[in-house]
């Protein structure tokens, strides 16, 4: 008879568990942008080997979500006014090759529409738009754009924290609405012109954005 805890240890997937630690480090902001990402350092925190967290470091670069520099190691990315505004306008152009050749016919509707009541319900409303890109993204059925649009979200996901903290609330709250009617009556260029619209805000606000990120970021133990 097989014990629980030798069973345990056989099921436990430490790449997994370092992959899925580091992103959530990522997504959270909780990585201070430029900080070395040390193997040893996170092999103790996570109770692992360091093998697996090299491995996890080698995809999450792979990802472009971590920044491999040669001889030196691997480190969170250094992110400027610049590189924010080249990935929101990167954003706006998936979602618009995504949704451009496939408006859902029928009712009128963006099949998105459908998981609006549940991102509303669910998350902040920076939270629940990335989730409505998400849906979005499928539209255009390419899984190669579908791929690429979900590591961009990743790589976005600290921002949007940050934006919370720069953008005033009823702004954010106006946009919402706005964006939830859009797909409630499935206009296709008015939908585009939103996603514009709401791209060039955050472009305005990059450089605010990223002193944001930069004074909430913490050092902290994975």
């Amino acid at each position: 008879m097989i014990n629980q805890r030798g069973r345990a240890m056989r099921l436990r997937d430490p790449y997994g568990e370092a992959v899925n630690a580091i992103r959530t480090q990522l997504r959270s902001g909780a990585l201070v942008m430029g900080e070395q990402l040390t193997a040893a350092e996170i092999s103790r925190a996570l109770n692992l080997s360091q093998t697996p967290v090299r491995e996890a470091f080698a995809r999450l670069a792979g990802e472009g979500l971590i920044e491999e520099r040669r001889g030196s190691g691997f480190f969170a990315w250094r992110l400027d006014a610049v590189d924010l505004i080249e990935l929101y306008d990167l954003q706006a152009a998936y979602l618009r090759a995504a949704l451009e050749p496939q408006f859902v016919s029928g009712d009128g509707r963006w099949a998105a529409a459908t998981e609006l009541v549940a991102a509303r319900a669910e998350h902040e409303p920076q939270t629940a738009v990335e989730v409505v890109f998400h849906h979005l993204a499928q539209e255009g059925r390419n899984l190669a754009l579908q791929r690429a649009h979900r590591l961009l979200s990743d790589r976005l996901a600290a921002p949007r924290r940050a934006e919370a903290e720069v953008l005033p609330l009823p702004q954010v709250a106006e946009e919402w609405r706005v964006l939830s009617a859009l797909l409630s009556q499935g206009g296709l260029r008015d939908l585009l012109a939103w996603i514009d619209a709401y791209h060039a805000v955050r472009r305005d606000a990059a450089g605010a954005v990223v002193a944001a990120m930069r004074s909430r970021a913490q050092a902290q133990p994975i």
